[in-house]
């Protein structure tokens, strides 16, 4: 007899007995069933893993990836330095109209004129700062044949509000095309870009504010680059800081103060990307339209300021690549790997 720690074997002439085998095939068995049960936890735990994932239970990191965008066109504002024109379209549609006949609204397309003879100047103040020489030509009144528009748009303005896209620009693409010198404001003025800003009277009925129609990562359909100014939203009033925070969106810059959810949110703005913003650029125009000293939108001034961060994203300066990767904010259009 022959001992082991696991069980006993006798043995017998020609070899080992039938009772040992039976021994050795229940151990067999047991190892078997053991396997069995082991790939069947492991796979039980590999799907409640992952559906902790998909439900976002647990958080894995991925490393992340720097996103850079490099559109083949950057439409009708393409670089924000030299001559730049301002297009003012007075524009009716099928909700709202403008009567200049009207005493009220005449005072208000001078207002108008005023505000955006002081973003102008204001434009050209802060590229001062970064040693840009801008010229933006604007229309002074309403008798300026090349910048100055009054239309009619079919079908009412194309605006799906709640997720701030345009649905179409059709409309006004067409008018800019067959009314507006675009030859005249290129040759004559030496314009190298050119926004098309939309004044209209707001339906009280509808939640328009202002917005800007523009190329992000992709060539626009028709290369128009538009800004869409209602007279008054709520709380909101048309005034200088809000024409030139939207005119700067069409030469790239970012809504500084957008969130994740936010619709648009070029560049993935996000929490922390706003918390950023808020705790280190806060007078920044794109962050916030009203002024930093009175926390008021003002009608005859601009308090606020391009920053590095804006500058940045229009092509007028570099900015650290780590922070921009570190917020998980999609690089500038400027910017190349």
């Amino acid at each position: 007899m022959v001992e082991t720690n696991e069980l006993r074997i006798y043995n017998f002439p020609g070899g080992v007995s039938r009772w040992g085998n039976i021994v050795i095939m229940k151990k067999s068995k047991k190892i078997l069933y053991g396997a069995v049960i082991s790939v069947a936890l492991i796979a039980a735990a590999a799907i409640i893993f992952k559906a902790l994932i998909d439900y976002h239970v647990i958080h894995i990191e991925k490393p992340y990836e720097p996103v850079y965008i490099s559109p083949d066109n950057l439409g009708s504002a393409e670089y924000l330095e030299g001559n730049s024109a301002m297009v003012l379209i007075f524009a009716d549609t099928d909700s709202f109209s403008w009567s200049f006949d009207n005493e009220e609204d005449r005072k208000l397309r001078s207002d108008i004129f005023g505000y955006v003879k002081i973003a102008a100047e204001w434009l050209e103040a802060e590229g001062r700062k970064y040693g840009k020489n801008l010229n933006i030509i604007y229309p002074e009144n309403e008798k300026d044949k090349v910048l100055y528009y009054e239309a009619r748009l079919e079908g009412g303005l194309p605006v799906d509000y709640y997720h701030k896209k345009k649905t179409s620009a059709a409309a006004e693409s067409d008018f800019v095309s067959r009314f507006v010198d675009n030859e005249g404001i290129r040759k004559d003025y030496g314009c190298k870009n050119a926004s098309y800003l939309i004044f209209y009277k707001n339906d009280p009925e509808n939640e328009f504010t202002p917005f800007a129609y523009c190329c992000y990562d992709e060539e626009l359909t028709y290369g128009y680059e538009f800004c869409y100014f209602p007279d008054s939203y709520g709380d909101y009033i048309l005034c200088p800081s809000v024409i030139a925070h939207e005119y700067l969106h069409t030469f790239g810059a970012m809504d500084m103060y957008a969130v994740a959810g936010f619709d648009p949110a070029p560049y993935n703005a996000n929490e922390n990307s706003r918390d950023y913003f808020n705790e280190n650029f806060p007078t920044d125009i794109m962050f916030s339209t009203k002024s930093p000293l009175t926390d008021a939108r003002e009608s005859d001034k601009i308090d606020n300021e391009i920053t590095d961060v804006t500058a940045y994203y229009i092509g007028w300066v570099d900015f650290p690549s780590e922070i921009i990767d570190e917020l998980r904010l999609v690089h500038s259009q400027f910017d190349k790997p």
